[in-house]
C-alpha cells in the first residue's frame, strides 16, 4: 500500500465571483461600456476597463445619424428666375 502524502493547503481565494459581478454591474449601471476586466491573483484586485459611457456613445451616434438624414431630406432651395437684362419700353 502506497503512503499518501498530505496535500499542500490551498491558498485562500482573494476575490469572490460576486465581487466581480458587483463591479461589472455597477459599471454598467453608471453607463460605462465595459471593454475588459482584469483580476490580480496576488492581491485580488479587480480592474474594470471601460470606454466612453454607453449613453454618450449612443447619443453621439444618434446625432450623427440625425444630421446625415437631415442633409438628405432637407428641401433644396427653389431656383430663382433669371433676371432680365434687357430694358422694357
Amino acid at each position: 500500500m502506497a503512503i499518501q502524502r498530505p496535500r499542500p493547503p490551498r491558498s485562500e481565494n482573494l476575490f469572490k465571483r460576486n465581487d466581480l459581478r458587483r463591479a461589472l454591474r455597477s459599471a454598467r449601471e453608471e453607463g460605462i461600456a465595459i471593454e475588459r476586466f482584469e483580476i490580480d491573483p496576488h492581491d485580488g484586485r479587480i480592474i474594470v476597463y471601460g470606454g466612453k459611457p454607453a449613453a454618450q456613445e449612443a447619443a453621439a451616434g444618434a446625432k450623427a445619424w440625425d444630421d446625415a438624414t437631415e442633409q438628405l431630406t432637407k428641401p433644396k432651395p427653389a431656383a430663382t428666375p433669371a433676371k432680365r437684362t434687357t430694358k422694357r419700353r
